[in-house]
């Protein structure tokens, strides 16, 4: 991590296991700068937002993309200290009913 980072341009995702927690980094790292941290329960996943405009919804949507794959029912994610849940089963509940409208 870069040492002038700010809570702004970094995004903590919380995982269970560090073979999750792999996965997901090396899905991120060939595009965005990544790196895991053990915790006491668990692991996260940092990862540096690039200065590009929408970068931050070109990652959730990455992971909600992995987290589908994996069948995970959440991915938990810290930005600007706020907790946040990722969800892939809502998404896809809302892409079904925006088809049926």
């Amino acid at each position: 991590m870069a040492g002038d980072s700010t809570l702004f341009d970094v995004v903590l995702f919380e995982l269970p296991s560090y073979l999750l927690a792999e996965a997901l980094e090396s899905r991120l790292g060939a595009e965005w700068n990544a790196w895991l941290e053990p915790r006491r329960v668990g692991w996260t996943i940092g990862v540096e937002l690039r200065p590009d405009e929408g970068d931050l919804a070109v990652l959730l949507d990455a992971v909600v993309r992995w987290a589908t794959d994996l069948r995970l029912p959440a991915v938990l994610f810290e930005l600007d200290g706020r907790s946040y849940v990722l969800s892939p089963r809502r998404r896809d509940e809302a892409r079904r009913r925006l088809r049926q409208l």
